[in-house]
């Protein structure tokens, strides 16, 4: 699932290149260095518009969401406003959380957008825009991530344990809240360990650019100014 979600692969091949031309950046000319750090930005850039991961996210919320507000539905209606109607609560307030959010991400990305280098600025200068900017889109990935897997970590347990009442017609463990307690103990682990890898790699990405950013990039135009 973690591979139809996130398209980290080809992008973190090309931050690899980059990484391996920061270590030698005094060893290569001037010129290549700084071609060969824009063709990559130019190419995990590209990679970054794939507006296809949009599509798969709406499947993985689609396959836990229709049978979780089915049985929310279905225990709220036989028996009245109690923690299955809460849930159903939560779920509106979350989904109200992660459109605010997205949209924060989305809106500060859409400030740092970047144009052709039509004015004339410096090279490097327009390179240091166009990192930063793809920074921020990889942002836009990562919150992604992090909303799905707070979605999981929150949601996961009560559906299996309304599932197993639909199913079984019996609550586990002798009450309702020891066994969505159980069900949490195991879930948020589970779901926390299971994202967290992609989440690391995201920050990997970012803090690589940075990296350059600070330690190549900038000290570079630093001296061609002075």
């Amino acid at each position: 699932m973690v591979d139809l979600i996130y398209r980290k692969a080809k992008y973190k091949e090309y931050l690899k290149k980059i990484e391996l031309i920061n270590d030698q950046h005094n060893v290569d000319t001037e010129l290549d260095h700084t071609d060969l750090i824009k063709n990559n930005i130019n190419e995990i850039l590209e990679d970054l518009r794939d507006k296809s991961d949009l599509n798969e996210l709406k499947i993985v919320y689609t396959l836990t969401l229709v049978p979780l507000i089915g049985t929310l539905v279905y225990h709220s209606y036989h028996n009245g406003l109690g923690l299955s109607f809460f849930y159903l609560v939560l779920l509106l307030t979350f989904f109200l959380y992660v459109n605010t959010s997205m949209k924060g991400v989305i809106n500060n990305n859409k400030e740092l957008k970047w144009t052709e280098n039509k004015n004339g600025q410096g090279e490097k200068i327009f390179l240091s825009h166009k990192i930063t900017y793809v920074e921020s889109a990889i942002g836009i990935k990562q919150k992604r991530v992090e909303l799905v897997s707070q979605y999981y970590m929150l949601f996961f347990a009560p559906l299996m344990y309304y599932l197993y009442k639909v199913i079984y017609s019996s609550t586990p463990f002798g009450s309702e809240l020891t066994s969505l307690l159980i069900a949490y103990v195991i879930c948020i682990p589970f779901w926390y360990i299971f994202f967290s890898t992609e989440m690391n790699n995201y920050r990997s990405s970012r803090d690589l650019l940075t990296q350059y950013q600070n330690e190549v990039l900038i000290p570079s135009i630093k001296n061609e100014n002075t």
